[in-house]
C-alpha cells in the first residue's frame, strides 16, 4: 500500500512538471508573438508617418515659394505637424495584417 501511494505521488508530480513545462513554452510563444505584433505595427506606422511628413514638407516648400512673405507666415502657422487619423488607422490595419501573417508563420 505504501508503495502504491509513493508511485501515485511520483506519477502526479511528473505529470505536473510536464504540464508546467508545456505551459511555460506556450507562454514564451505568446510573448514572442505579441512582441512581433507590436514591433510590426509600430514599425509600419513610423514608416508611414515619415513618408507622410516628407510628402507634406515637400508640398509645403513648393507652395511657400509661390506665396508672398506675409502669406507664408500665415501658412506656416496653419500647417499640421501631426499625421491625420486616416493614415494612422491604415497603418494599424496593415500592421495587424503583418502580425497575423507572422502568427500563421509561427504556428
Amino acid at each position: 500500500m505504501l508503495v502504491s501511494l509513493i508511485f501515485s505521488i511520483t506519477h502526479a508530480s511528473l505529470s505536473l512538471n510536464k504540464q508546467l513545462s508545456l505551459l511555460s513554452e506556450n507562454l514564451l510563444k505568446e510573448k514572442i508573438i505579441s512582441t512581433n505584433i507590436f514591433c510590426s505595427i509600430s514599425t509600419y506606422s513610423r514608416i508611414n508617418v515619415r513618408r507622410w511628413r516628407k510628402n507634406l514638407m515637400s508640398r509645403n516648400t513648393y507652395t511657400l515659394k509661390m506665396l508672398p512673405q506675409t502669406e507664408q507666415n500665415e501658412r506656416d502657422e496653419r500647417l499640421p505637424l501631426t499625421f491625420p487619423p486616416k493614415i494612422l488607422v491604415l497603418s494599424l490595419v496593415k500592421g495587424i495584417r503583418i502580425a497575423f501573417y507572422l502568427i500563421k508563420k509561427v504556428c
